[in-house]
């Protein structure tokens, strides 16, 4: 069997990639809940027009409802004025429901999908933030890919952002060469999905693990197996913390009951984690052959 130096180079002869995951799941994940730009935050906003499915239709519903306490804020990326304004409103929100929980841990990230021109506007969007909202700004783990994804394009410096929180490299994370060149600008770090690859995540896994270079696990929506699949890798890597799964908000039906009977601790938060228990056996622990005796057949 191949060792990464093959692709990684040869400072990694004679390692593989189980050196740089953890020898079993951990059992309990947290769970990054996505607070789109169109949700809704708090109940006085509710109306007629929400659907009526058994899940919450407001942030300050849904913490109390899966014990939440990890959130990632989309953002605009172009208007300042309403992100700061957003980002607070969202960790308001959610220190008061947890509050009510008689919860002190709150962490929240902010994902603005490449829209910025420049990294001096999360700098300056963090710095409103620190002047207006301390206690926000220290709950900001991290920036995930503030600007366009082709980093050759303007070759953005990061090193300004990074200095005041990490800032993730997600959709520009494509190959060993652009983790690389983005080291080279300044990023602090890199977004591992399942659903780019999971060759491509093991190689990325052991490089930042070598290099001291914080990740994440994030999602694209993954729903059904898919999210059990990338739950468990994230709950077999060092993550900075948990990992994203916002299917089960989003496409809550596209996952069959059978799945739900082997792996209901994924699909269903509690205390704003994902229990990994189920996660067993060979390969990545789908325990396929029971979710299928139970009739899971996707189409549920």
């Amino acid at each position: 069997m191949d060792d990464l130096s093959r692709w990684l180079g040869p400072q990694f002869a004679g390692e593989y990639p189980e050196q740089y995951i953890r020898p079993q799941y951990l059992p309990r994940l947290p769970v990054f809940h996505l607070v789109g730009g169109l949700d809704k935050l708090s109940r006085a906003e509710l109306d007629d027009s929400d659907p009526d499915d058994g899940l919450p239709n407001c942030l300050a519903d849904w913490i109390p409802f899966e014990g939440l306490y990890c959130l990632k804020v989309k953002l605009r990326g172009n208007d300042l004025d309403w992100d700061v304004e957003r980002t607070i409103a969202v960790h308001d929100i959610g220190r008061e429901e947890l509050n009510k929980l008689g919860r002190e841990e709150l962490h929240l990230t902010a994902d603005t999908n490449e829209m910025c021109d420049s990294p001096q506007y999360i700098v300056e969007m963090l710095q409103r933030i620190r002047e207006r909202s301390p206690e926000c700004f220290d709950r900001i783990l991290y920036i995930e890919q503030p600007t366009e994804r082709d980093l050759t394009a303007h070759r953005h410096d990061m090193r300004e952002l990074a200095a005041l929180k990490p800032v993730i490299v997600d959709e520009s994370l494509t190959t060993v060469e652009s983790f690389d060149l983005a080291m080279e600008l300044g990023w602090s770090g890199i977004a591992l999905k399942t659903c780019k690859g999971q060759s491509s995540d093991m190689l990325f896994a052991a490089k930042a693990g070598k290099l001291g270079i914080p990740y994440t696990v994030q999602d694209l929506t993954n729903p059904s197996i898919a999210l059990i699949h990338s739950v468990g890798l994230g709950a077999r890597l060092y993550t900075i913390m948990g990992v994203e799964a916002n299917s089960r908000q989003f496409f809550p039906s596209s996952t069959s009951e059978a799945e739900k009977r082997v792996h209901g601790g994924i699909f269903r938060l509690r205390d704003g984690q994902a229990d990994t228990s189920s996660l067993q056996g060979t390969g990545l622990g789908y325990r396929m052959s029971e979710v299928l005796a139970q009739g899971g057949s996707g189409e549920e």
